[in-house]
Formats: structure tokens, C-alpha cells, sequence
């Protein structure tokens, strides 16, 4: 059965018109209403999709890795993805990598490991990390290697200071060098790392 148009004559000179195949039935006057409803649903689900897309980006940045201070585990040349706010309702642990300003440098950003938190008696030495006088467990990719800089001395941080040291111990200018960082310097957590030296897919 072909389909055509009904007509119903809506009394002020207009016509309303409804394409149907069963009995004649008037159209709806809350049908464009409701039509209008579903499309504006719709382009607000878009337009908070893409206000989350956006938050996303605000949130991550990708930054060069030039040094070597934390070799292997960022090799010089490499790039990192920076959550900026993966510290908004927790605090930094030990071992995180963190991008950070240095009391000494405020217009630099480095990226280092988080060896010492708020309260803690730090100290390094070629042999390892202790924390409160006692030896700590660290990550397989730091090298503790004869220091350059004197012979060791324990840290007392404050309770917003943190102690951060590179990976490349022989080859890093850290809170050994430039002392405690406080939790405000602190600026995100690196949480990915695109090695210099990985194959292209």
C-alpha cells in the first residue's frame, strides 16, 4: 500500500500533515515538542563529551626528556606524559615520578624519582637509600654509584618537604644538590614514558 499524506484542516487556515500507513489519526501537537526535546538532550550529551575531552587534555602534557639524570629508566632524549592533576586528592609516594621546580631554579622543571616523604631523615650513599637510619628497598633501575658531591649527610624533611633524587645517581643534580622541594613545587606525576630508542611501530 502506497503511503499518503493525512490532512486535517487545523481551523486557522494551516494543515497538519502526518505520514501514515493504518487508520487516519490526527497529528500530535506535543510531537515537535517532544522532537525538540530529544534533540536538545542530544547536542548537550555532545557538548559535555566534549568539555570532558578537553578537561582530559588540561589534566595531561607531554614534555622532551633531555637529560640523563634518570637513566635507564627515562633515557635522555625520550618524551613523558605528565598527569598534572593526579595529585589533587592524594599525596605523592615514594618512588613516584614526579615533574617538579627546583628551589633554585623557579623558571625549570625537572623530573625526578620521590626517595623522601614529609617527616623522614633521608640519606644517600653510594651503597644505597636509607630512610629513618634504616636501608630501603628501592627500584631495580637506580645506580648508586660513588658520590661527587662530599661525603653523605642524613636529610630532615618538613612536613611538606619531599626529597627526590634521579635515577642516575652519579649523574644527577637533586635534593643531594638543591635540597628538599616542597609539596606546592610539585607540579604532576609522569606516568608514561616514551623511550628515545623504542622501535616505531
Amino acid at each position: 500500500m502506497n503511503k499518503r499524506p493525512n490532512k486535517r484542516d487545523r481551523g486557522d487556515g494551516g494543515i497538519a500533515l502526518r505520514f501514515h500507513t493504518g487508520r487516519a489519526e490526527p497529528a500530535s501537537p506535543h510531537h515537535g515538542r517532544s522532537m525538540k526535546k530529544i534533540m536538545i538532550h542530544r547536542i548537550l550529551a555532545l557538548l559535555l563529551s566534549l568539555v570532558a575531552l578537553c578537561s582530559c587534555d588540561k589534566a595531561h602534557e607531554r614534555m622532551a626528556f633531555p637529560s640523563r639524570s634518570m637513566e635507564p629508566t627515562i633515557k635522555a632524549g625520550s618524551t613523558v606524559t605528565v598527569n598534572k592533576r593526579a595529585y589533587e586528592k592524594s599525596e605523592p609516594e615514594r618512588f613516584d615520578l614526579v615533574v617538579f621546580t627546583p628551589p633554585d631554579e623557579p623558571e625549570s622543571r625537572y623530573g625526578f624519582r620521590i626517595a623522601g616523604l614529609p617527616g623522614e631523615s633521608v640519606e644517600v650513599t653510594d651503597e644505597g637509600l636509607s630512610i629513618n637510619g634504616k636501608r630501603t628497598e628501592h627500584p631495580e633501575g637506580i645506580r648508586f654509584r660513588p658520590l661527587a658531591a662530599g661525603k653523605p649527610r642524613a636529610v630532615k624533611l618538613g612536613s611538606t618537604q619531599f626529597f627526590v633524587m634521579g635515577d642516575n645517581i652519579g649523574n644527577a643534580r637533586d635534593s643531594r644538590i638543591f635540597g628538599p622541594i616542597e609539596r606546592s613545587a610539585i607540579h604532576g606525576k609522569i606516568t608514561m614514558i616514551e623511550q628515545a630508542d623504542a622501535p616505531k611501530p
